[in-house]
């Protein structure tokens, strides 16, 4: 399907080749107005007709009174052309009318533009002046532009919708990385709030892995076996170590079974002296599924060595009164064994209340604790009074079903694996006082001891990452469709050159399905030569971070490839944004625009030069010989001295010598026979000579030092034109006094330069280019040339037209201008 670019291309070689015809035309009717009468003038509406028919655009052309004198061209047809025709612009429409201010401006100035919409039409009124046969006439065009701006709308609303989401996505992921660095600064604050805890206690803590090996310990229990709480030597838990005593051999055991175990043991230290201790080991579950050995020793020497003397005094006793010294020491000694382990009991339990009240009501964290069977809320800390929005009393009335969406059985089917694992992971929606849901992460798990119908519950708000996923997927999915509606290749590739996505277009090119290609490496399927090329263009974009926008010719076809670079959070190219344009065609049209552009210059010039030959041929010995017999015919009657009136006769000598002298100036503009027979110089100043006798108030100096050889046909014909173009321009609209031109070799370029010291004007305040400089433009693009106007206002006007030379050896001085 060819692109909008394209058929623009194609419009434009259409109305490039109608104007061709046009001008083809307009010569033919010439010739034929010069062989039927020379003195007359040609009827201007015949030859904007004949203009009008060949365009699309909407035409009407008026003359300086405001009468319409003909409307075609585009949608008009011949009968509006015929019902509008001679009368008055003024007549039919208001002062408001974009025709009628189009009028006045041609009318009274350079012509203007108006740009009009009626409805959702959008219009373009162009107007101008123009003469034609010495006549002034007014011409007004009407173009519809509703689809050009519809498009430029259309892209320019896509490309800010592109930009605002782009931003949106940068946005939220920055906020979704602030809340993570927040979380985790909090667990290490947890983390050492709760070692701060540990190391505050004087009993002896350690915890274990199922094989045995130490995961962590207090302060205490370093100190005891003199290392670092932070670095855990293994030779201090080495099967001979004292150290293993407190759980090591036991913790496979309780990691397996879940059950605790309390015993006793003794430790020599460095002085000889044996020291007792309880402890205790319980099976510890972690949120991540593992389960370790938490084990505490407490240090009974005092109370062992109590008991020691009170067993000696016992034994004493019992060999003075053996009867009654037995029972009481029995019965003693089981006494005082459950007074301690009450009072050990006791002080484990308020120590463990103690540190769950502060780990439970002091963290920022939301924590509840609900009844299993019930789902009654027992218990929330302060984090979780304020997330949620009810005070304490409000919330200890409430159950589990008043702050969730979740049904009552999966809520009891999730107790039923806590009570099976030990804990549970799970994500939900819950409801606040205010009516909000927000999405949360739970992590529940079953609490030990008396509550054993408790759950603890540890909730965190994830609404904010919740949305930040829905908004990724949705520019996914909108980034997916826009790409996938370019008709041209547009892919995004990491740094190392493997494609992250595209769109359909770049899978049909590649020739591969999206699946196969996401992943894969981009320069592993093109061809050796594009890959070069693609791999230099994409390193320059990382190494600069500016895009770059290039062309190249690939084995069948012409690419335009523009690479932008995606920048990371940090500012760094990650990444890298590839758009690709098949533009084959739009090539080979502008090289056929070039080609038939050079034929119809090439035609016009052997149009002209036929015209001319023919008029010389036929025209112009046709009326030397009128001329001739005429004059012979009074002279023979002078010699007969016969009575006659030779007023008649010699003033039609005189009108056929003034043809002959117009015929021939007319040859001389169509094709100068000096420029085929004596070359380019000989033409300058030929052109010389007749601006100096047309212009005798104005100084004309050429100057010429350059080999014309070096030149070909085509550029010394366009050479030519364009100083008859430039001195005919300085003579009409400088005013100067004195005009140079000079035709000398600079380099590899043989350069044409024309000066006046006119007026001047200022190149910025031109609305337009003039048709004269157009055609010296395209005359000049057709030999490889380039043409500059240099000009200043009250200094003058330089127009240089730079041709190269078929070589570059530097030519000598051939003539000198005068």
């Amino acid at each position: 399907m060819p692109t909008l670019l394209n058929r623009k291309t194609e419009a434009e070689l259409l109305q490039e080749l109608d104007a061709l015809k046009r001008e083809n035309e307009l010569l033919r009717i010439r010739n034929e107005e010069l062989s039927g009468s020379l003195s007359s003038l040609s009827c201007p509406v015949p030859v904007m007709r004949s203009v009008s028919d060949n365009i699309r655009d909407s035409l009407m052309v008026l003359g300086e009174d405001g009468r319409i004198l003909y409307v075609g061209g585009g949608s008009q047809g011949t009968a509006e052309a015929d019902t509008v025709a001679g009368r008055n612009i003024r007549d039919m429409f208001s002062e408001d009318d974009a025709r009628f201010q189009a009028f006045e401006a041609a009318r009274t100035g350079g012509g203007c533009l108006i740009i009009e919409q009626r409805g959702g039409i959008i219009s373009e009124w162009r107007s101008a002046p123009f003469l034609l046969d010495g006549k002034r006439l007014v011409v007004i065009a009407l173009q519809d532009i509703t689809n050009r701006l519809s498009l430029r709308q259309g892209f320019l609303h896509t490309q800010r919708l592109l930009e605002q989401r782009v931003a949106s996505r940068n946005t939220a992921l920055q906020e979704q990385m602030h809340e993570r660095m927040r979380a985790e600064e909090a667990l290490r604050r947890e983390r050492e709030f709760f070692q701060l805890i540990l190391d505050t206690d004087s009993s002896y803590i350690s915890v274990y892995a199922a094989d045995g090996s130490p995961r962590l310990v207090n302060k205490a229990f370093a100190g005891l076996f003199g290392f670092s709480e932070e670095c855990l030597p293994t030779e201090i838990f080495s099967d001979a170590s004292p150290a293993r005593l407190f759980g090591c051999e036991r913790a496979a055991h309780v990691c397996a079974s879940g059950c605790s175990e309390q015993f006793e043991c003794e430790l020599e230290d460095e002085m000889g002296t044996f020291r007792w201790y309880d402890a205790i080991i319980k099976p510890l579950p972690t949120p991540s599924g593992e389960v370790l050995a938490l084990s505490i020793a407490t240090d009974v020497t005092e109370r062992k060595v109590g008991q020691l003397i009170l067993e000696q005094a016992h034994s004493e006793l019992e060999e003075r009164v053996k009867e009654r010294t037995a029972a009481l020491a029995e019965l003693n000694e089981r006494l005082v064994h459950e007074a301690m382990e009450r009072l050990e009991a006791q002080r484990r339990t308020e120590e463990s209340e103690a540190c769950f009240k502060s780990l439970f009501f002091t963290n920022q964290a939301i924590k509840m604790l609900v009844e299993r069977e019930t789902l009654a809320i027992l218990d929330a800390n302060a984090a979780a009074l304020q997330f949620y929005g009810y005070t304490r009393e409000e919330m200890l009335r409430l159950s589990l079903t008043d702050i969730t969406t979740t049904d009552r059985s999966l809520i009891h089917k999730r107790h039923n694996t806590i009570l099976e694992d030990g804990s549970a992971h799970f994500e939900s929606v819950h409801k606040r006082k205010d009516g909000s849901v927000v999405d949360v992460e739970v992590y529940s798990g079953a609490v030990e001891g008396d509550l054993s119908r408790t759950t603890f519950s540890i909730v965190h708000d994830i609404s904010e990452r919740k949305r930040a996923e829905r908004q990724v997927i949705e520019q996914r999915n909108h980034l997916t469709a826009l790409m996938n509606a370019l008709a041209d290749c547009a892919m995004l590739l990491d740094t190392e050159g493997r494609i992250i996505t595209l769109n359909t277009a770049a899978a049909k090119v590649l020739d591969a399905t999206e699946e196969e290609l996401v992943g894969a490496n981009l320069f592993g399927r093109v061809a050796p030569k594009d890959e070069t090329t693609l791999r230099r263009i994409i390193e320059m974009v990382m190494e600069s971070g500016i895009p770059r926008r290039e062309e190249y010719c690939s084995d069948d076809a012409v690419w335009d490839v523009t690479c932008y670079p995606v920048l990371d959070i940090k500012g760094a190219v990650g990444g890298i944004a590839l758009y690709g344009k098949d533009v084959s065609a739009r090539k080979k049209a502008e090289e056929r625009v070039r080609w038939l552009s050079a034929r119809v210059l090439s035609a016009q010039e052997d149009e002209r030069k036929r015209i001319g030959r023919e008029l010389h041929d036929s025209m112009a010995q046709t009326l030397s010989g009128i001329k001739f017999m005429m004059e012979a015919d009074l002279a023979e009657k002078e010699r007969a001295a016969l009575p006659h009136d030779t007023h008649v006769a010699r003033k039609v000598v005189s009108l056929l010598q003034g043809a002959i002298i117009e015929l021939r100036r007319i040859i001389m503009d169509l094709r100068p026979t000096v420029l085929d027979d004596l070359g380019l110089h000989s033409a300058l100043r030929w052109l010389q000579d007749e601006f100096s006798t047309m212009h005798g108030h104005i100084g004309i100096r050429l100057l010429t030092d350059m080999h014309e050889e070096l030149l070909d046909e085509r550029q010394k014909s366009v050479l030519f034109r364009i100083a008859q173009e430039a001195l005919a321009n300085a003579v009409r609209h400088s005013g100067a006094d004195a005009v140079s031109f000079t035709l000398l070799q600079e380099g590899r370029y043989c350069c044409l330069t024309i000066a006046d010291n006119g007026v001047g004007f200022d190149p910025q305040e031109l609305s337009g280019s003039g048709i004269g400089l157009d055609s010296m433009r395209e005359r000049l693009e057709l030999v490889d040339g380039q043409l500059h106007i240099l000009s200043e206002k009250g200094i003058g006007t330089q127009v240089r037209a730079l041709v190269p030379l078929a070589t570059s050896e530097t030519s000598t001085t051939t003539s000198a201008g005068s």
